[in-house]
């Protein structure tokens, strides 16, 4: 999925899923190429850095709860 501005769409403490690590965690940096990212790994949190296109930004409950599919 191609995005225009992703790092208009991270901002630092979003919960975000990593697909191809099968990961969550929660952003600490955004960088114009890639986003920092806290993740619980085998019990440790780790910093590891992704590609802005390998993140998903997680909605909030109010953010899903306000959706609206037309």
């Amino acid at each position: 999925m191609a995005r225009h501005n992703p790092s208009a769409e991270l901002k630092l403490g979003d919960h975000v899923r990593i697909p191809g690590d099968d990961l969550e965690g929660r952003v600490v940096g955004v960088h114009p190429h890639k986003v920092e990212v806290e993740v619980l790994v085998d019990g440790k949190n780790e910093r590891r850095h992704y590609a802005h296109e390998s993140v998903e930004r997680i909605p909030t409950l109010g953010e899903a709860s306000n959706y609206v599919d037309h």
